[in-house]
């Protein structure tokens, strides 16, 4: 896998010293809106706009009348889940359940705090998942309490108030072991749970964060949500996070600012059905980060796909597989249209930018596939990228094959690759822009950009001639 640059590390020890660091890769702008908000139509961007003015300040607001539900941590080995369910349903309907400043919690079982309305969490503890490998996965296996994730949070009008002092108010999941015991050749044990989903509505959520995922940190399925200041941490010390996505999105209407995500896969991933969720400022990195994703998509090929308005803007990606990624399997069916990758920033990446319609997931690829249709992708915009390419030791620790899945359908690597559209057919890719593309190989050679099906009468502001794939 790549070696580590002298930058991320820097960054690394940074946020083990200091408690209140908030993204140094990233000039940050607090006021700013995402650019596909700006000039917009009346209402068209009215969450994003009135999310961004209301919630300067993350601290829980002080309501007397609200019924507090405090989570007292019973201590040595004992499970706390169950008294943690309990507070969410004594304080469903307009309380506080509180996690104690400091303390150490024991999520031995899963929690599941469902059907939530006007609820207010105040983490300021840290929760700790079971470090017993195979007690977990006989959970996962056998148990009815475990609905697919070991947290899972459903309802709506929820408001999470974590905290941003880095000694406290953490999930700990104890991924380091899981990794190290995944046998060569193998991306990942059996039963390895999912962290934790949201099913929410018309909800904030602030400072979650997240060290050492087992794999699959957090799924949000959520219309008008607001989420801040989130921090994944899957820094491993010896065998690779397999599936450590970051915050995978669905729903409408999401706004994720000041992000920090190191890890193994996915940074953001967007899946179907979506409209209108943004990230801005950001930091993504790690032992391969797999990028701004989208996708991915037509697995299914009997389901339509349908992801509009999508908005990727003033993200810093540090020692990653890829920097933005889109994603369909052959034979699938939909429309990806108003995709905007903007002002991007890459520091030692394998692969700038990536648009496959051949996608395969090498754990579960599956038969040989009809391919019968693709899902059409429209008005995907790459504007303002600076930064290198890993020229040197390109790749990542997923790769379980000769040639790498993340080889399949490329030519042979040459380090100075920037751009690269595999598009499945010549209707599949329409409207493509590239603007202001400011990356080079570490190797010094001319930059180069890959694409097949992607002709000019369709894409007039592609920016280059397609060819090379």
């Amino acid at each position: 896998m790549p070696a580590k640059s002298a930058l991320f590390k820097l960054f690394v020890a940074l946020m083990a010293v200091t408690p209140s660091l908030a993204m140094p890769m990233v000039e940050r702008d607090n006021d700013k809106a995402p650019s596909n908000c700006k000039n917009a139509e009346p209402g068209k961007c009215a969450h994003a706009e009135e999310q961004k003015n209301k919630h300067n300040n993350q601290q829980p607001p002080a309501v007397p009348d609200r019924k507090r539900c405090v989570v007292k941590a019973l201590g040595g080995t004992q499970d706390d889940s169950p008294n943690i369910n309990q507070a969410f349903k004594d304080c469903n309907n307009g309380g506080t359940v509180a996690f104690e400043y400091g303390a150490n919690y024991n999520a031995f079982t899963p929690v599941n705090a469902l059907k939530l309305d006007d609820v207010h969490v105040e983490f300021l503890g840290s929760v700790h998942l079971p470090q017993d490998i195979p007690y977990v996965q006989n959970i996962v296996a056998n148990s009815s309490d475990y609905s697919g994730h070991w947290f899972r949070f459903t309802g709506k009008n929820l408001k999470w108030y974590g905290t941003k002092d880095v000694a406290t108010g953490w999930i700990e999941s104890y991924g380091q072991a899981w990794w190290d015991a995944n046998p060569a050749g193998k991306s990942g044990l059996a039963n390895r749970p999912h962290l934790i989903t949201f099913e929410i509505d018309d909800s904030e959520i602030y400072s979650l964060k997240s060290r050492q995922p087992i794999g699959w940190n957090a799924r949000i399925k959520a219309n008008n949500l607001y989420i801040k200041d989130t921090v994944v941490e899957t820094y491993t010390t010896g065998g690779y996070p397999f599936n450590t996505d970051g915050l995978g999105f669905s729903g409408s209407n999401i706004l994720a600012e000041d992000s920090y995500i190191n890890n193994g896969d996915d940074c953001f991933a967007i899946t179907t059905p979506s409209y209108n969720i943004t990230a801005i400022r950001a930091t993504c990195g790690g032992p391969g980060s797999h990028g701004l994703s989208i996708g991915s998509l037509g697995k299914n090929q009997a389901q339509f796909n349908n992801v509009t308005k999508i908005h990727f803007e003033d993200i810093t990606m540090i020692d990653a597989l890829y920097g933005a990624r889109f994603k369909s399997w052959v034979g699938g069916q939909g429309i990806t249209d108003d995709v905007v990758w903007k002002n991007i920033r890459l520091y030692n990446v394998t692969y700038p930018a990536l648009i496959t319609q051949t996608y395969i997931d090498q754990n579960n690829p599956g038969p040989e596939r009809v391919d019968n249709g693709s899902v059409i992708l429209k008005n995907f915009k790459f504007e303002d990228w600076t930064g290198d390419i890993n020229s040197y030791q390109p790749g990542d620790g997923t790769c379980l094959s000769d040639p790498c899945w993340y080889e399949q359908d490329l030519p042979p690597f040459t380090g100075s690759q920037v751009l690269a559209f595999s598009c499945a057919n010549a209707g599949s890719c329409q409207g493509f822009e590239t603007k202001n593309i400011n990356v080079f190989g570490q190797n010094g050679k001319p930059s180069e950009n890959l694409c097949k099906n992607a002709d000019a009468e369709s894409n007039p502001e592609l920016g280059f001639a397609c060819t090379g794939l």
